[in-house]
């Protein structure tokens, strides 16, 4: 055969397999690339700051004062609440606190505090207090600036776990169970004359839901093991992990079904894989690189997720501190399962 037949051969195949050619081609590397915009900066510039009074006679423009001085190596806000509570939900991952009058004559300490479960905001926190430390002293106040952690402290090890097992959920949801899928495309296209796809589809779901038990008895022995101070089997962080992977399954499987188990619904589910382990701050809180990555993770399902289970492992709170964003997140789940209901409707004769 020659050559130019072979050319023309693979020019015919190649248009019979161009919406897989286009993402692998196109649309993989321009997320590849355009992740890039999202690391501008390794130092948290853009994470959220409370800017706190110490006692009811802290003004607003005490607090204004300060909050623009944070404005060049933070986002600081006014806050007036309750700081621990925000601070166990990471809503901000410092609280400054000011004290009345700190521009007259009289002594005064300001206080940054910041959980001591966020192990990643540890060496910043150091930077913000020598900041405000040397800026005090060369004005040639008396006013000091220490630090306090809300919580025990962690270690990194400690704070990774949860991270971890995070990400091995979002790998056995996203890539694992589209891929049992495809492998028992043939046996559910039997089980298909007796029940429909969604059912057998969702039965699989349930199942390795099921199983997450495995791992997270294993992540709790490993703890156990090593003395870390890590609960994994607690009501709040199992139902937060398996919604978790639940969602993400039916997400999964929506895209398998709508590519007709193909090669391009691998691509597409390695594509989502790659965004939520890239964009959902599992590691370094919203800050740490840009702005932009900051805004994106926070509207993540995944990022909240992923915030809710570790702040369940490795704090001391409440188990209903994170109750909002776990009906959020069955929500969320409600409306994966009706894009895996259409998927299978279209995918039926």
């Amino acid at each position: 055969m020659k050559r130019t037949s072979l050319l023309k051969k693979e020019l015919l195949s190649a248009k019979n397999r161009l919406p897989a050619l286009l993402l692998l081609l196109v649309i993989l590397p321009a997320v590849f690339a355009g992740a890039s915009l999202v690391f501008e900066d390794v130092i948290p510039r853009d994470s959220p700051v409370a800017v706190v009074p110490a006692d009811e006679e802290v003004t607003d423009e005490e607090l204004d004062a300060v909050r623009g001085v944070m404005s060049a190596f933070a986002s600081p806000s006014v806050y007036r609440g309750d700081y621990e509570r925000a601070l166990e939900r990471e809503e901000f991952y410092a609280a400054i606190e000011v004290p009345h009058d700190f521009g007259g004559e009289r002594e005064g300490e300001f206080v940054v505090h910041v959980h001591g479960a966020v192990v990643p905001f540890h060496e910043p926190s150091r930077i913000v207090v020598s900041i405000l430390d040397t800026g005090f002293r060369a004005a040639g106040t008396d006013i000091s600036v220490e630090r306090s952690f809300v919580g025990d402290e962690k270690s990194l090890s400690e704070y990774l776990m949860p991270v971890l097992l995070t990400v091995l959920v979002f790998v056995l949801g996203l890539t694992y169970i589209p891929h049992e899928l495809r492998r028992e495309k043939n046996a559910i296209e039997r089980l298909r004359l007796e029940t429909s796809l969604v059912s057998v589809v969702v039965a699989k779901i349930l199942f390795y839901a099921v199983l997450l038990a495995v791992p997270l008895a294993v992540f709790h022995l490993v703890a156990s093991y090593f003395g870390y101070a890590v609960v994994f089997l607690s009501a709040p962080a199992i139902a937060f992990l398996v919604v978790t992977f639940v969602y993400l399954a039916l997400i999964g499987s929506a895209v398998t079904v709508a590519t007709s188990f193909g090669a391009l619904g691998r691509f597409v589910n390695a594509t989502l894989l790659f965004g939520v382990l890239v964009f959902s701050n599992l590691v370094y809180p919203p800050g740490f690189f840009s702005s932009l990555r900051g805004d994106i993770a926070r509207v993540l399902p995944t990022h909240q997720s992923a915030v809710a289970f570790r702040s369940h492992t490795t704090k001391e709170i409440p188990p209903t501190l994170f109750a909002d964003r776990f009906v959020l997140l069955v929500g969320f789940t409600v409306l994966c399962f009706v894009a895996l209901f259409v998927a299978s409707r279209r995918y039926e004769p």
